[in-house]
């Protein structure tokens, strides 16, 4: 353990502080001379003067660099509105490249279009019969930086040629309260639109109500797979013979027995 602070210079400065008058008082007592402790004490007085410039130089800095944050603010401020000014000239002049060349100033740039909204899909539906509600809810991920995507939900009844909007739906979620009486299927496709931008349509959705769960083309191409696969696994038909009674073909006997064959010697062949 050292016997003065030599971490942080102001521990140091605390201490030295305390020993100096203690040094100078007591000097020949504790193997000093005079001059060693009063040299001692000079030095101290030395540490603290640096001590307390410095800190008043950090004082000093903040303040100056507070005073240059606040004009620097100021400026950007004045920059701002200086380049607005100088864009609207430059938008009423004939020559707008002409004022900004003399301004150095690059020209505004021209805003693309926003893209249109993405296309909604796995679209599901759920049945609350107590109501005679059907909820609707799909995904999509609309383009990053845009907003304001609204969603026209349409539906078509078995009997209709085309589909029929229902209404417009700010979140993916929307509730068709009018289903008629009886019906057994019904069809809805989903749409994105932001301001004067359409998105392309959903797949169709088709709910069989009371028979089998919602589909959608995909589900019933699967189906139609599945039961194309049972019908090849199924037995052909039998052929009718001239009577036009089933021609069933003899059935092979459960057990043939074996050729006799002349007893030949069992051998084992070992690498």
């Amino acid at each position: 353990m050292s016997t003065f602070p030599t971490g942080k210079r102001s521990d140091f400065l605390l201490w030295a502080q305390a020993h100096a008058p203690v040094w100078e008082a007591h000097a020949g007592d504790i193997g000093l001379t005079p001059a060693r402790a009063a040299a001692f004490g000079i030095a101290v007085v030395k540490l603290a003067d640096a001590e307390r410039a410095l800190e008043e130089a950090r004082q000093a800095y903040l303040a100056a660099a507070a005073k240059a944050q606040g004009a620097c603010r100021a400026a950007t401020r004045e920059a701002s509105e200086a380049v607005q000014l100088i864009r609207a000239h430059g938008g009423a002049a004939k020559n707008p490249l002409h004022v900004y060349n003399l301004a150095q100033i690059a020209p505004p740039r021209k805003r693309s279009p926003a893209p249109p909204p993405a296309q909604p899909a796995r679209l599901a539906a759920t049945l609350d019969a107590s109501a005679g509600s059907l909820t609707l809810t799909w995904k999509c991920s609309n383009p990053a930086g845009t907003s304001g995507t609204n969603y026209a939900v349409r539906r078509r009844l078995p009997g209709e040629t085309g589909f029929t909007i229902l209404g417009i739906a700010g979140k993916k979620t929307f509730v068709d309260d009018t289903l008629p009486a009886g019906v057994e299927c019904v069809e809805y496709t989903v749409q994105g639109q932001r301001a004067d931008r359409r998105g392309a349509a959903s797949p169709i959705l088709t709910v069989q109500i009371g028979r089998t769960p919602a589909t959608t083309p995909a589900d019933a191409l699967r189906h139609a797979a599945a039961r194309a696969a049972n019908a090849a696994r199924q037995p052909d038909p039998p052929r009718a013979g001239p009577d036009g009674r089933p021609v069933v073909a003899p059935r092979p006997p459960a057990f043939a027995p074996a050729a006799r064959t002349s007893p030949r010697p069992m051998s084992a062949h070992i690498p």
